[in-house]
């Protein structure tokens, strides 16, 4: 039964009790008021034999007791006295004077003190209580243990459930959203939330905070940027899916990674490859790594996106990139040989692009078999040194194509679509093997502050929009200078280059649009994996260190003077609000700091 029904339930209840005692009161009176009763003459209290009277019950109990006339003494006759249950609770969460009778009935014979809210909270018991309880009874680690009384299924969900609300003492905060958070708070809601986790799912769940961004008032777009970094990393599903805070104030998303494709081993390579590594040592944080089955069952939202985001290496591994190009191909279902013979394929070919430094390139788009809502988009660059054969208003064609002026290139990036609709992206040499990022005299990132371009980096943030589009101007070329190339060639250029690329840029633009449009992303806004992930790009104030480490501005101003390394290299913290430092600095020092603050772990004597 759900509490709405419980608390419907107990509403019917009550009015019964005051529809019951009113009917009571209303049989007495006209028991005692109307006509009398014949009798032997022998009365109680004047009433005539054989009268009935209602006496209310004991003050906590509900129901009548039902007397009769006989012989001149009243005789029970019936007697529905029961104890009036407590209302009900308004408070959403279950809180430990709920559970202490079951505490109490079940428990304390064996463990003094568990009947008290200290008692049922004390060190491991929030995670072995729950643990135990749910075992078969056989296991030997199952409680209650014979030859007390079992658990019955009501009690065992009491208890399930006080634990996973965060094992409240009453129920005083439960419904607010805190002012500040710290790591406490961070510990319980992870905790309360691997409690109610079956031992399988656990572990393949992690948990992605802001809490920081919410502590430093961060404008930023964290969820839209968790939404859009967690499904673009999904090569396994048809469809993108919200990722669901388990906290009130929304700062502690829960990801099960499999729902993403991926396993144990990439969450191990996420670890290694995680620079900020921060690791709490407290009791709940131990507690946490034993139910979670991880060293880390946490990370701040924006150094997990930024692994994947910003190392190519993991990118490409959780999206299942092989490290030849041909393979890949084969990966996503593209059949490149076949569509270049085919000669359904569409070119484009330009004359300069900002990102490849004002030289030509060309683009190519084919279908991918997988599905018909599906595209392949990769270009061909060339680097400072151009010749002849790497200029396609020279070589306007393909290997494949049946073409005799081949176009010849030094890296390629390709932009292909996912099962959800969402982008992928890949950057593969001229020789066919994946690259981490672009050679610099090949294309440039001249979005961002790092100029290389790195897969998902840097992709992600200029295509928010999709395919930016791009105008042929090789079809004209080699039409108006027909005489200048081989016959068939040109032929072949008025099959593969399009008079009109629009509709194909609409066309592959609104699938990604509609997967942008699912987890409410607005594409004409800036990309907000780019906007998360920069900031690790930028400078910090001392308000965004502070809340990166889950302290108040005070608490973080205390840790940077009693840390000699900080306070060196980021004691300008300390003389103004607005004074900042490279992120870069705090992250090489943050080891320090967290040793010297004693951060992440138990105060001293706890």
């Amino acid at each position: 039964m759900d509490a709405h029904s419980k608390k419907n339930l107990h509403m019917l209840f009550w009015a019964g009790v005051i529809i019951g005692v009113a009917l009571g009161v209303t049989l007495l009176v006209a028991n005692s008021c109307g006509s009398p009763t014949k009798s032997n003459g022998k009365t109680c209290d004047g009433a005539p034999l054989g009268t009935v009277r209602y006496l209310p019950c004991q003050t906590a109990q509900t129901g009548a007791i039902t007397q009769v006339c006989t012989e001149g003494a009243w005789s029970t006759s019936a007697n529905t006295c029961t104890a009036i249950p407590p209302p009900p609770s308004q408070c959403p969460k279950t809180v430990f004077t709920d559970v202490a009778p079951t505490l109490s009935a079940h428990c304390v014979s064996c463990h003094a003190g568990i009947d008290t809210f200290a008692g049922a909270t004390q060190g491991a018991r929030s995670a072995e209580i729950p643990r135990r309880i749910g075992l078969p009874v056989e296991n030997n680690d199952h409680m209650p243990i014979s030859p007390g009384a079992p658990l019955n299924p009501d009690e065992k969900a009491l208890l399930l459930k006080f634990y996973s609300d965060g094992a409240l003492k009453d129920c005083t905060g439960a419904t607010a959203a805190p002012t500040f958070i710290d790591l406490s708070y961070v510990e319980d809601s992870i905790q309360a939330d691997l409690l109610k986790a079956s031992v399988t799912d656990l572990p393949f769940i992690i948990y992605l905070t802001t809490a920081h961004a919410y502590d430093a008032k961060s404008t930023l777009p964290w969820r839209e940027a968790i939404d859009k970094g967690i499904n673009s990393l999904n090569s396994l599903t048809n469809d993108v899916f919200h990722v669901e805070p388990i906290d009130k104030a929304s700062t502690i998303w829960r990801l099960d990674v499999r729902t993403i494709g991926l396993n144990q081993q990439d969450l191990a390579a996420i670890d290694a490859a995680d620079t900020i590594n921060i690791v709490s040592t407290t009791k709940k944080g131990l507690i946490n790594q034993a139910l979670s089955g991880k060293k880390k069952p946490w990370y701040p939202a924006d150094t997990f996106l930024d692994i994947a985001y910003r190392q190519s290496q993991i990118y490409y591994r959780l999206l299942r990139i092989p490290p030849v190009f041909t393979d890949f191909l084969k990966s996503i279902g593209v059949d490149q040989v076949g569509s270049f013979a085919r000669l359904d394929s569409q070119f484009i070919g330009s004359n300069s692009s900002p990102i490849t430094i004002q030289k030509p390139r060309l683009i190519w788009r084919l279908t991918e078999a997988r599905t018909q809502q599906a595209f392949y988009w990769q270009t061909g660059d060339i680097n400072s040194q151009p010749t002849a054969a790497k200029n396609p208003f020279q070589n306007p064609l393909l290997n494949g194509t049946g073409g005799v002026e081949l176009y010849q290139f030094d890296a390629s990036e390709v932009i292909y679509t996912l099962p959800n609709g969402l982008q992928g992206y890949a950057i593969f040499s001229g020789a066919g093997q994946r690259l981490d990022a672009a050679p610099p005299d090949v294309v440039r990132d001249t979005r961002s502050p790092i100029t290389p371009i790195i897969s998902l980096f840097s992709c992600s943030g200029c295509h928010n929009q999709g395919i930016i589009p791009m105008v042929d101007e090789v079809r004209p070329h080699v039409i108006a200078n027909a005489a200048q190339f081989n016959a068939n060639d040109v032929e072949l250029v008025k099959k593969l280059y399009l008079q009109d690329n629009t509709q194909i840029f609409k066309r592959d633009n609104k699938i990604f649009g509609a997967a942008l449009a699912k987890l409410s992303i607005d594409p004409n806004q800036p990309d907000p994996q780019a906007l998360i992930s920069d900031r690790y790009l930028l400078n910090w104030n001392m308000l965004q260190v502070a809340s990166f480490l889950l302290l108040t501005v005070d608490q973080g101003r205390a840790c940077i003077n009693q840390s000699a390394v900080a306070k060196r290299d980021m004691g300008q913290l300390l003389l103004s609000d607005t004074a900042v430092v490279p992120f870069s600095v705090f992250q090489a020092d943050l080891p320090q700091i967290i040793s010297d603050c004693r951060l992440f772990q138990d105060p001293v004597g706890q």
